[in-house]
C-alpha cells in the first residue's frame, strides 16, 4: 500500500523519496492554486519529467543540496 503523498508535508515527502528512490509513483504536489497551474504548465509530473527526476535521484543530484537546505529549515 502506497502512502498518501498529498497528506505528507514537504519534509516528509522528501524523506520518503530519498528513502524510496525506486518509487516511481511519488510525484510533485502543489499546495496552492498558483502552484497547481505552474505544475500543469511545466508538466512536472509528465512521464518524461518523472524519468528525468528518477535519473537525478539515482545519481544523487535530486533534490539539490540547496533545495534540501530549504526543506530542512
Amino acid at each position: 500500500m502506497k502512502p498518501n503523498f498529498e497528506a505528507m508535508t514537504s519534509k516528509e515527502l522528501t524523506a520518503y523519496i530519498l528513502a524510496h528512490r525506486d518509487d516511481d509513483e511519488a510525484v510533485i504536489l502543489h499546495q496552492t492554486e498558483i502552484e497547481e497551474v505552474t505544475a500543469r504548465i511545466l508538466d512536472f509530473n509528465g512521464d518524461e519529467r518523472i524519468l528525468e527526476r528518477q535519473a537525478l535521484i539515482a545519481s544523487g543530484q535530486y533534490p539539490s543540496a540547496s533545495a534540501l537546505k530549504q526543506i530542512n529549515k
